[in-house]
């Protein structure tokens, strides 16, 4: 498991680009990423009252809240 922290996180940031901005010991996780069969994002700050459609989240067909 690997944190990352929000302020690191922008609308639009590649993955790869993302990578270049984490800590030594995290990327070495990171970069490894693909070779997951599943990869789970948190976001503490979202529930579902502040979810909005039309995100990337909805567009990618991920859009399942609890």
């Amino acid at each position: 498991m690997i944190n990352i922290p929000p302020e690191l996180i922008q609308p639009g940031l590649f993955a790869n680009t993302l990578g270049l901005k984490l800590p030594p010991v995290t990327c070495v996780i990171w970069d490894k990423r693909d070779s997951f069969d599943c990869i789970v994002i948190l976001d503490y700050d979202t529930t579902k009252f502040t979810y909005g459609f039309g995100t990337a989240t909805e567009a990618t067909g991920s859009s399942h809240l609890s």
